[in-house]
């Protein structure tokens, strides 16, 4: 199992994340980490707090969904299942090419 660190934005909030990986697999779970240390701040004692961390991240692992990487990867076999959305900037983060502001941000899906 690998455990790394790393700062993260996702649905435009930025936090740092504990992303854990399962041996042999490329894909993990990211657990944002400043939630567990307001915990802390607010008095949860560590040892409860690293506790909270152990539950959250197993509960996450059990629940991740099986990813064939090798197919994720293959344009032919994900080409059906790719659609894009165009939204506007207000609803998206800032977003730039180059020095240049993008008015709207496109986003990618996977059908399942």
């Amino acid at each position: 199992m690998s455990i790394k660190f790393n700062d993260t934005t996702k649905a435009n909030v930025s936090y740092e994340a504990m992303t854990v990986t399962p041996a042999g697999s490329n894909i993990g779970i990211s657990l944002n980490t400043e939630t567990f240390f307001e915990e802390y701040d607010k008095g949860m004692d560590f040892s409860e707090v690293l506790s909270r961390v152990t539950e959250v991240a197993t509960a996450a692992l059990d629940q991740m969904p099986e990813v064939n990487v090798s197919e994720l990867t293959d344009y032919d076999q994900m080409k059906s299942k790719l659609s894009v959305e165009v939204i506007s900037q207000e609803y998206a983060c800032t977003c730039a090419l180059g020095h240049e502001r993008l008015e709207v941000t496109v986003t990618h899906y996977l059908k399942q």
